[in-house]
């Protein structure tokens, strides 16, 4: 739900946005919780200041990040620092379409960076999906490979509108020079979750690359996202 506070400098006890909606981040720009669904920032009607905590997503991520080479993967991004658990660490972002034409540019694609969003609305029992095509934005989000046991994950974030940022943290503490991974299957970001469909949307059977000990042994697949 969209309200606006009126408070002086940082949001605090009595904001109205946190009062309603609660707290999307601490002063350290790390997630207040892993289990809410629904994350409200505070807009540009509210009267706190630039560098509130409530607005950390829409102020942007100072986490120092790196596209590089892994092998097999191809191109992927890790962090040169370490990341406490909760941290915001960046934002996919693109042009929002519409499911027909996600899946036309799916199809022209050779390298899908077409992100589908689906959410759970349990209070009206729907299901909104969210299509966003990084391709021709430089997002550095798209370079992050899937793993079976992730470090990171999308949480949805609203700033006045319906459509949502896709807000990327860290799940865990995260060592300098470790890869930052998410899990395409929408694993551990909150109630909503996210999904990447595989390279081929069509092909169900991509090898997975993660090598962790949770590795299922392909891509996540889902053709009913398209």
């Amino acid at each position: 739900m969209s309200v606006s506070c009126d408070c002086d400098g940082v949001c605090g006890v009595g904001c109205l946005c946190i009062l309603s909606n609660g707290a999307v981040c601490d002063d350290r720009g790390c997630l207040e919780s892993f289990d809410r669904a629904v994350l409200y920032e505070c807009n540009s009607q509210c009267t706190c200041s630039r560098t509130c905590p409530n607005r950390t997503v829409q102020n942007g991520s100072n986490a120092p990040l790196q596209v590089y080479r892994a092998g097999a993967k191809g191109l992927a991004l890790r962090t040169l620092s370490h990341l406490p658990a909760g941290k915001f660490i960046c934002e996919y972002f693109g042009q929002v379409v519409r499911k027909k034409e996600a899946l036309i540019r799916e199809g022209l694609q050779n390298t899908n960076w077409i992100f589908v969003l689906r959410e759970h609305i349990s209070a009206r029992n729907e299901v909104l999906c969210t299509y966003i095509d990084a391709s021709q934005s430089f997002t550095l989000a798209k370079y992050m490979n899937h793993s079976c046991d992730a470090n990171c994950a999308v949480f949805p974030v609203r700033v006045e509108t319906i459509v949502p940022r896709l807000a990327i943290f860290a799940l865990r503490d995260i060592d300098a020079e470790e890869e930052l991974t998410l899990d395409y299957s929408g694993g551990g970001g909150g109630g909503g979750g996210g999904e990447i469909q595989s390279a081929t949307y069509h092909q169900s059977r991509i090898t997975c690359l993660c090598k962790s000990d949770k590795c299922k042994g392909y891509l996540p697949h889902d053709p009913k996202l398209f």
